[in-house]
């Protein structure tokens, strides 16, 4: 099925048309903070630097500072368009110049400052739900004519403290039984950050009459937008289903990173392992519930499952889990070791006024050394 993304804002949609006034090297964002991730709360300082390509008598430059919530899908004539509403949270603009003749090719530099507000969501790109903040430069000349030609994206992440809570340092467990296996899956604790370790014990009690394969561990991260059609709600997931007049289209987005080790219980035994090889290096952003916009849903957890009688049976469970930005307190690094870009996101480059693509950053820590 052919799927057309469309970025739809009420904000952001005129930078869909690039502006011939001014092209894309015209504007420079340079923020303090280089890594160009913040936190609610936080102040974005920086400077506007501008460099235009004629003499230009202006007669204002305004940096607008937006951070919204919205999704959106085009599924074509067949099944028609999906959206949610749009849920702008900021939306603040200073004028950063007044009446001032700009010399070609002489570079300007205009500071700025914007709070983010302290209940901000983290930045994501979810298809086809996307949590966004950014700056808008527009830019107007004395004789009228206006350029919008340039956005400018940053990341911002309303993470999960695992520490102030005991409840992700306590063990969590899940249990199956099928043809004759009972499994009992553990691990150490339920709530973990990018770049720790899983460890996970899975005692298997087979009763029946022939061996067990293999564990397989699996960790899931479950992405579901909520978007709405005809004033309904329709969830997106994997299959389109179209009866009378109720439509649903799902198109399910889900990640994976797993592990499997062969192992070997016979027939009328009991055995208890240890997989500590689930390392979770990736960069996907953890959510709190109540942070999440209405039409958005991330979740985390761990499949695990047994193969039985050459492969031709399946025993299995899940374990939620809760994915953090700073680790419980039995961990002894406190502070994330970079911030880096999540590799499954979408990169922004279908406009010439886009001012690079972009990626949201989320803290990794480093638990090698």
């Amino acid at each position: 099925m052919f799927i057309k993304i469309l970025l739809l804002s009420a904000i952001f949609l005129h930078f869909s048309q690039a502006s011939k006034l001014y092209p894309r090297d015209t504007f420079k964002i340079v923020l303090d903070n280089k890594n160009e991730v913040y936190a609610p709360g936080d102040d974005v300082k920086g400077n506007l630097v501008l460099k235009t390509p004629k003499d230009s008598a202006i007669n204002n430059v305004v940096l607008r500072f937006v951070g919204q919530a919205y999704g959106f899908a085009d599924y074509g004539e067949k099944f028609g368009v999906y959206q949610s509403n749009i849920a702008p949270f900021i939306n603040e603009s200073k004028v950063l110049v007044k009446k001032e003749v700009l010399a070609k090719s002489k570079e300007f530099k205009y500071p700025f400052s914007f709070k983010i507000p302290a209940n901000s969501l983290t930045s994501v790109e979810a298809f086809p739900a996307k949590i966004r903040y950014g700056f808008e430069v527009e830019i107007s000349e004395t004789d009228g004519s206006t350029g919008i030609p340039a956005r400018y994206l940053i990341t911002v992440v309303n993470g999960i403290d695992l520490s102030k809570s005991d409840e992700y340092s306590k063990p969590a467990s899940c249990e199956g039984s099928k043809f004759g296996v009972n499994i009992k899956a553990t691990v150490i604790k339920r709530g973990f950050v990018d770049g720790e370790n899983i460890t996970l014990t899975v005692e298997i009690d087979n009763k029946s009459n022939e061996k067990t394969d293999s564990i397989h561990a699996e960790l899931i991260v479950n992405k579901t937008s909520i978007l709405k059609k005809g004033g309904k709600t329709y969830k997106i997931g994997d299959a389109v289903a179209v009866a009378g007049d109720s439509r649903e289209i799902r198109t399910r987005e889900y990640e994976t990173y797993f592990v499997t080790e062969k192992v070997s219980v016979n027939a009328k035994s009991k055995e208890k392992f240890t997989v500590i090889a689930l390392s979770y290096e990736t960069t996907i952003p953890s959510f709190a519930p109540k942070t999440l916009p209405p039409f958005l849903s991330i979740r985390h957890r761990l499949d695990v499952e047994v193969k039985h009688a050459n492969g031709k049976n399946t025993i299995s469970c899940s374990i939620p889990l809760t994915i953090g930005t700073v680790p419980t307190k039995d961990v002894k690094k406190r502070k994330p070791a970079a911030y880096v870009a999540d590799k499954t996101d979408v990169l922004i480059n279908d406009s010439e006024n886009v001012l690079g693509n972009y990626a949201p950053k989320y803290p990794l820590y480093d638990f090698t050394a």
